[in-house]
């Protein structure tokens, strides 16, 4: 999705575009008011939204602001399942129709590492807790370069081998699907 909003006041001098997405700056000799927040503060949570804000700018002629942000469900190829819960397992098969192309559930982590040297991978969502391979161990033996989603019931920071973690208990179609879009593209 692209917003563009436009104006017609001072613009901007071109080696000040930049320089205006720094926190407090504000163009020398400008009149304004405000505290030189607003442009860093937005482009911050573009970024967040996997999105990007750019200027471009005229003296005298005025500002174009554009922002970009996905849109639509992201989609990846194989995923992985690695959850003792088969009930939970069922959930996250159930939020990941139209986003995974090929779902694999395994019951540990020894069964997940079969199937991602059995096949090709794109994607690990792991539980840290199961019997046998735990999460941690599964996460510390994958083939360097494959992306990991901890999906946890515990309390627990992101081991450091994982892309991201989400807690079973706030999980949403619309998370899940965010999550695997930021870590997706953070691996193209």
């Amino acid at each position: 999705v692209e917003i563009q909003v436009s104006d017609t006041g001072t613009g901007i001098p071109a080696g000040q575009l930049e320089r205006v997405f720094e926190e407090f700056y504000q163009v020398p000799g400008a009149k304004r008011g405000g505290t030189g927040l607003g442009l860093p503060y937005a482009r911050r949570l573009a970024g967040l939204l996997d999105g990007e804000l750019t200027l471009t700018s005229e003296a005298g002629r005025g500002t174009t602001a554009v922002l970009n942000l996905p849109h639509g469900t992201p989609s990846v190829g194989t995923v992985v399942i690695a959850d003792d819960d088969a009930a939970f397992r069922r959930v996250l098969t159930a939020m990941l129709t139209g986003i995974a192309d090929r779902l694999i559930e395994t019951a540990d982590g020894g069964e997940a590492l079969a199937a991602v040297t059995a096949t090709s991978a794109d994607l690990i969502l792991a539980d840290l807790q199961m019997p046998g391979v735990d999460g941690k161990t599964l996460l510390d033996r994958l083939p360097a370069g494959l992306p990991a989603i901890v999906i946890t019931g515990h309390d627990e920071p992101a081991p450091p081998r994982a892309a991201a973690l989400l807690r079973k208990d706030e999980l949403t179609r619309e998370r899940l699907a965010f999550t695997i879009r930021r870590v997706i593209r953070g691996t193209r």
